[in-house]
């Protein structure tokens, strides 16, 4: 009965080897870099030579080794332990990599928030999950206003502080399930879910508020520096203020860059009608 036993056991392993040398055998092919899996597949046929062996011999009945071959699989199944852990390191180190490369890729260098592509990206999962559980969405375009006129009299270093700046302040004053990127040059682009219109329109005031109490002090020429609320400034200051556009996903939108465009196009009223406010596209 327990040879019996030992003969299934061992026929299954036998077969079960051979299905994962099959499977190996097709991720040499497929990758250009083989590395090490030549030499993992190469270990299995000694591992399904050693199995066929045995089950031979018990099949069989002829006399043989026990210890020998008992020992042969020992030392294969350590080696083949350690190939799996160097391999697990491998994977995990790539994973890691891609990762990175992956934030990288998403990323504003400026500002680190999600850049264009990122940004749109997500906005598309929120859209379609808006339009599945008919859950209200929307986004919030904010822009700075006469952003040309800081980079041209305090240069573009400064410029590139008070984007930063504005950023800070813009992460500040969202919630914990929005989404902030930035859309392009000076403008950001806000993903609100579970935000009907009039939400979004005190989410825009309230971002607009806060950007409006920043300041910069004129540390130089061409050179500016933020200036705490605490800190009493030296020198003379500038305040910075934005512009916000605001749209909610309504069943005539069906594409989630129509509800960009609606906010898009609330964003010019609120520059048209004479800048640092928030327009919404319902009005």
């Amino acid at each position: 009965m327990v040879t019996q036993v030992s003969i299934v056991l061992i026929g299954l392993g036998l077969l079960m080897i051979l299905g994962a040398m099959r499977r190996t055998q097709n991720l040499i092919r497929i990758l250009p870099d083989r590395g090490q899996w030549p030499s993992l597949r190469n270990l299995m046929m000694f591992f399904a030579v050693g199995y066929a062996v045995y089950l031979y011999f018990l099949v069989s009945g002829s006399p043989f080794n026990k210890d020998l071959v008992a020992s042969e699989v020992f030392f294969l199944s350590s080696l083949f332990m350690l190939m799996v852990v160097r391999f697990a390191y491998t994977t995990i180190h790539d994973i890691l990599r891609l990762d990175e490369l992956e934030e990288l890729a998403n990323t504003d260098d400026l500002t680190g928030m999600f850049n264009r592509r990122a940004i749109m990206h997500l906005l598309k999962d929120e859209y379609q999950k808006a339009r599945r559980f008919g859950f209200p969405m929307s986004v919030a375009m904010v822009d700075l206003d006469h952003f040309k006129r800081i980079n041209d009299t305090y240069g573009h270093l400064s410029g590139d502080l008070v984007l930063k700046e504005v950023a800070k302040v813009l992460k500040k004053g969202l919630r914990r399930i929005d989404v902030l990127g930035r859309y392009g040059g000076e403008e950001f682009l806000c993903i609100l879910p579970s935000t009907a219109a009039d939400g979004a329109v005190i989410m825009g005031e309230r971002v607009r508020r806060q950007v409006k109490m920043l300041r910069f002090e004129v540390a130089g020429p061409e050179q500016l520096k933020p200036v705490n609320e605490e800190e009493v400034p030296s020198g003379e200051t500038i305040t910075v203020t934005v512009s916000v556009g605001v749209a909610s996903m309504d069943s005539s939108m069906t594409d989630p860059e129509h509800v960009v465009s609606a906010a898009d196009t609330a964003l010019y009223a609120a520059k048209e009608g004479g800048r640092d406010r928030t327009c919404s596209a319902s009005e």
